[in-house]
């Protein structure tokens, strides 16, 4: 009988390549699922889909593979466009922004989404209102 380890590489060059396309296939999912939300909710609905995924978004954070993932997770246009709409005087500022709020949620995904995804959502852009005032 064939190991695990020697069928993951029979169709994938290692075990991290699987998760990288499983990373790649959540990103794709996070995508389709905010495209068809109004920009206003996108953040929420992006933080209750890591709550609803918590164990295995925090697998992928933990498991460092892909050290884009974390970012391309607030990268998506629907956030970034909001984003783009508060920085475009300093670029210093959105990547604070986008680094401090990746920081937030990952700490709220290791403590096991206790607070809502609302309040993270205010605490988050709270900062963000100071930041950019």
């Amino acid at each position: 009988m064939k190991s695990p380890i020697s069928i993951v590489q029979k169709y994938y060059g290692s075990q991290y390549d699987v998760i990288k396309e499983m990373e790649q296939e959540v990103i794709q999912l996070i995508n389709e699922q905010l495209n068809d939300q109004p920009k206003e909710t996108s953040f929420i609905q992006l933080l209750q889909f890591l709550k609803s995924n918590k164990e295995t978004i925090k697998i992928f954070f933990e498991c460092n593979v892909d050290n884009e993932f974390p970012k391309q997770v607030l990268a998506l246009d629907s956030i970034n466009n909001q984003l783009e709409q508060v920085t475009k005087k300093d670029p210093y500022i959105k990547n604070y922004i986008l680094f401090g709020s990746l920081e937030t949620i990952q700490q709220w995904i290791d403590a096991g989404c206790i607070e809502s995804c609302e309040e993270i959502a205010n605490i988050i852009n709270s900062i963000v209102d100071k930041l950019v005032r």
